[in-house]
């Protein structure tokens, strides 16, 4: 007979599904010590089986061979305690939910794809927790496998961050297909990463910095493979490049008369590619030297997790200073909440509505529900909505700034049948139930009283609504008697059947 297993609660793991590698860090967590116990590294090449916004078959076996061997080593870590990010790859493909599943399945945690500026931001964390403190900014560089982060910080503030589509896997493909290295490729993969560097070369340089880190795989290759040569600096960079060139074919480079002594043969597949972007980052933003940097956008993923669980969410201030920007009427806000939640506590369970993400979202999509009236009255649903899946929002991923939009724009007026079909972060029913107790709650605050509400019984008799005031109560409040009819038609729409009755 076997028991299953009783992994420490201390336990934290963090999955970066890159473009080029997947990566697992497992650290245990005790006082205010973080001790990393494990980390797994699996080769997948993602971006490189990419066709027509299409991951290949063989390219994804070799995926969901590697998710499964991470999910073996994860799988009895707690819900809350493993996060798994997606990167570039998971970002160009087009029909990410069923990718997205089998890969939750393998791993036995939810996979989230995060933008490129929140995967900046995460690298940022990664590499300014790990390095010691100081005062002046410093540039961070991460060149992955289909897309370049930069990051402006001080401290551990990021000031400025930005993503773009190009990286070591997708650069080496386009300019050194089949692994052969020439001097008008260089030029031209080194041309076009200047050109997209270009976008940002005036705000970056317009900040100003005092150092420059360089993290992730490339980078720190690089910074290997020539610190004999004085380290990562602008001119043995060019004296790598030239050698490169000479030896015409990545091969060449890890094997034979022509080998460059410590070539990284494991990354030779990528490297040309690499190598152009990161010569056109120092060059565009004129940097004589990088220094290696511990910490990447793993490590970023796993500080950021145990820094939630510390009660210490970036999440929660990216909320607030919504709130702020776009003058939401605070008061009416936490009476929504408030009434939300009384929701929610008396439906979580004969809903399925237990877990703490499901109070989370209702939480904040109560405190943005009127975040678009600082567009327009008219419509305020759609522009809130609008907003809040466009905005960069530290934290939070794009499946659930999806989700929290979804919850926002349908808060109120018409409920479409299938709005909540392509969600990620949450499946249909549970995203229906959630933006009807958004509904409710926001019917029930309309008139933006002071005066509390009385008690308001809501049950979910077969799994349906049922709302019971006290006696008498609607006769004397027929706009929300009225509204309550109108209710009953939308969440039927939804295969929510609304019953009202006195208790």
């Amino acid at each position: 007979m076997t028991t299953r297993r009783r992994l420490p609660l201390g336990l934290f793991a963090a999955v970066d599904l890159g473009s080029r590698s997947f990566h697992l860090t497992v650290a245990r967590v005790h006082g205010e010590n973080i001790e990393v116990v494990d980390r797994v590294k699996e080769p997948v090449r993602l971006a490189a089986g990419i066709r027509n916004k299409a991951v290949e078959p063989a390219t994804w076996r070799r995926a969901a061979a590697a998710l499964a061997r991470i999910g073996e080593r994860i799988r009895d870590i707690p819900a809350g305690q493993a996060r798994a990010v997606g990167t570039n790859a998971f970002r160009q493909v087009k029909d990410r939910k069923a990718l997205l599943g089998d890969a939750t399945k393998a791993l036995g945690h939810r996979v989230e794809i995060i933008s490129g500026v929140e995967e900046a931001r995460l690298i940022y964390v990664g590499v300014s927790t790990l390095f010691p403190e100081e005062n002046g900014r410093r540039l961070v560089l991460d060149i992955g496998g289909g897309s370049t982060e930069l990051v402006i910080g001080q401290g551990e503030e990021p000031l400025r961050a930005a993503s773009l589509y190009m990286g070591c896997v997708s650069f080496t493909g386009r300019f050194f297909p089949g692994g052969v290295i020439t001097e008008p490729a260089f030029v031209a993969a080194e041309t076009e990463a200047r050109r997209e560097l270009e976008t940002v070369e005036e705000g970056f340089l317009a900040l100003g910095w005092s150092r420059v880190l360089g993290s992730s795989g490339t980078v720190l290759a690089a910074a290997e493979l020539l610190r004999s040569n004085g380290g990562l600096t602008r001119v043995a960079l060019k004296g790598l490049r030239d050698r490169m060139i000479r030896g015409a074919h990545v091969e060449a480079l890890a094997r034979g008369p022509a080998a460059i002594p410590g070539f990284p043969a494991d990354r030779a597949l990528d490297f040309p590619g690499g190598i152009a972007v990161l010569r056109a980052a120092m060059e565009t933003f004129d940097i004589e030297r990088i220094e290696p940097a511990e910490g990447a956008l793993r490590e970023g993923v796993l500080f950021d997790l145990i820094g939630r669980r510390r009660r210490q969410d970036v999440r929660e201030s990216t909320i607030r200073n919504l709130m702020t920007q776009y003058r939401v009427d605070r008061e009416q806000a936490e009476r929504v909440k408030a009434t939300a939640l009384v929701g929610l506590r008396q439906l979580k369970r004969p809903w399925g509505l237990e877990h703490e993400a499901h109070e989370r979202f209702l939480r904040w999509a109560a405190e943005l529900h009127e975040v678009g009236l600082s567009v327009s009255f008219s419509g305020h649903h759609h522009h809130g909505a609008y907003i809040v899946r466009n905005t960069d929002m530290p934290g939070f991923s794009r499946d659930d700034q999806e989700l929290l939009a979804a919850l926002i724009e349908t808060h109120r007026q018409r409920l479409r049948p299938g709005r909540f079909e392509k969600m990620t972060a949450a499946d249909p029913v549970t995203s229906g139930r959630l933006a009807a107790i958004l509904r409710i709650a926001v019917l029930l605050c309309r008139r933006r009283s002071r005066e509390p509400l009385p008690l308001i019984e809501a049950s979910a008799p077969d799994g349906q609504l049922e709302l019971a005031f006290p006696p008498g109560w609607l006769d004397h409040h027929p706009l929300t008697r009225a509204g309550i009819a109108k209710e009953a038609e939308q969440l039927a729409a939804i295969g929510i059947e609304l019953r009202v009755r006195d208790r």
